[in-house]
C-alpha cells in the first residue's frame, strides 16, 4: 500500500470520528432538548391541575354563599360545613371527538342516542370542595363600636381604644386627633400593628377570634354588626358593659328574640349599654368562609394519583335583611402537593 492510499485511510478515519463526534454532540443536544420539553409539559401539566383545584376551592366559597343565602331567607343560621363535588372539563382526544360526531348525526336523525360514552373520561377527574362557615358577627368590628367596648375588651386598654378610634374616617370620639386624609378604616385586625397603634408582642397575646373588621354592610351607616345571640362571653361583656360572670349568665339564656330580653338577662337599661341597639343584632349577617378543595386523577383501578390541594378563604357580609352579599375579603395562598405546601400569594377581590 503506497503512501497516497494510507494517507486516503487516515482521512477517511478522521472524518469518520468527526461524523460520530458531532451525532453524538447532536444526540445529546436532541435528547437535553426532550429533557426540557418534558419538564415543559410537566410544569404545565401542573399549572393545570392547580388551576383546576383553585377553581374548585373558588366555587365552593360562592356555593357556600348560596346556601348561607338560602338559610338566611328562611331566618336560620347556615350549616358550619358543605361538602360540594365540581365537574372538571378535560379536552377530548380523537376517539371522543369521533363519537361526539356520530352522536350528533343521530340526534339529526331523530335517533336517541347514548351520551354517557362521551364523558367517561370525566370520571377521572375529581374535584371536591370542603368548606368550613364560621360566623363573623360574633366579633367587635374595630371599624365602628364606641371606645368604651374597645376598652373593655382583654388586651385593650383606654389609650389602646382612644387611638383606634382617633385614626377612623368618622367617629363621634376624640375628633381631631387625625387629620381628615390620614383617616381611613381598618382592612383588616393585622392593621393594628401595620398603622403602628399596638406593638407587636402585645398583638400576638390578643385573642383575634374577638375582632373583626368586616362585620359592616355599609361602611358609612353601619347597623347590626354583632349578634348577641352567638357572640362569646368576652364579647358581650364588652358591649353590654357587664362582668364576665354576668355576660356567661347571658350565654347561658340564650336565645333571645328582643334586645329588652338580653337586657333583663344582664341587668342592664338599654340606655346604659357600650355599644348603641343599631349596632346589636339578634342574627348573624357576616361570615368566614374556608374553601379546600382537592383535585386528584383518578387510575381505571380507583387509586387517585397527583393530588394537589388548595384553599380559598373569604369573609362575605349580607345586608341587614340577609340579602345581597358583599364578599369583603379574599385569599388564596396554599397550595398543597401531597404531603407539601407552599406559599403561592395573596389577593382581595373587590366588595
Amino acid at each position: 500500500m503506497n503512501r497516497r492510499s494510507i494517507s486516503n485511510c487516515g482521512d477517511a478515519g478522521a472524518a469518520l470520528l468527526a461524523a460520530l463526534a458531532l451525532l453524538v454532540v447532536f444526540s445529546l443536544l436532541g435528547t437535553a432538548c426532550l429533557g426540557h420539553v418534558m419538564r415543559d409539559m410537566d410544569a404545565t401539566r401542573y399549572e393545570l391541575r392547580t388551576v383546576y383545584a383553585r377553581q374548585s376551592a373558588s366555587a365552593g366559597v360562592h356555593a357556600a354563599i348560596g346556601e348561607i343565602a338560602r338559610a338566611l331567607s328562611v331566618g336560620e343560621m347556615p350549616k358550619e360545613e358543605f361538602e360540594f363535588e365540581f365537574p372538571v372539563y378535560v379536552k377530548y382526544d380523537e376517539k371522543s371527538e369521533a363519537e361526539f360526531a356520530s352522536v350528533k348525526r343521530e340526534e339529526k336523525e331523530g335517533e336517541a342516542a347514548e351520551l354517557e360514552p362521551l364523558f367517561n373520561v370525566l370520571a377521572q377527574r375529581k374535584a371536591l370542595a370542603k368548606v368550613t362557615v364560621r360566623d363573623e358577627s360574633a366579633k367587635v368590628d374595630l371599624n365602628h363600636v364606641p371606645r368604651a367596648a374597645l376598652e373593655a375588651l382583654p388586651g385593650l386598654d383606654r389609650a389602646t381604644a382612644r387611638e383606634i378610634k382617633s385614626v377612623l374616617p368618622r367617629t363621634n370620639e376624640d375628633v381631631g386627633l387625625a387629620a381628615d386624609d390620614e383617616r381611613r378604616w381598618f382592612s383588616s385586625v393585622d392593621d393594628l400593628v401595620v398603622r403602628g397603634i399596638v406593638a407587636p408582642a402585645v398583638f400576638d397575646d390578643l385573642d383575634k377570634d374577638l375582632f373583626t373588621v368586616y362585620s359592616g354592610y355599609d361602611l358609612d351607616h353601619p347597623e347590626g354588626v354583632i349578634n348577641l345571640n352567638s357572640a362569646p362571653a368576652e364579647v358581650l361583656a364588652a358591649v353590654l358593659g357587664v362582668d364576665i360572670a354576668t355576660a356567661e349568665a347571658v350565654v347561658v339564656a340564650r336565645p333571645f328574640n328582643t334586645l329588652a330580653e338580653v337586657c333583663a338577662a344582664a341587668g342592664k337599661d338599654p340606655a346604659t349599654l357600650n355599644v348603641p341597639a343599631s349596632l346589636l343584632a339578634l342574627r348573624s349577617c357576616c361570615f368566614r368562609i374556608r374553601s379546600e378543595a382537592r383535585y386528584v386523577t383518578v387510575s381505571e383501578e380507583g387509586v387517585g394519583f397527583r393530588p394537589i390541594t388548595q384553599t380559598v378563604e373569604a369573609v362575605v357580609v349580607f345586608d341587614p335583611e340577609g340579602r345581597n352579599p358583599k364578599i369583603r375579603f379574599w385569599r388564596s395562598d396554599l397550595v398543597v402537593v401531597g404531603d407539601a405546601a407552599s406559599e403561592e400569594g395573596t389577593g382581595a377581590e373587590p366588595a
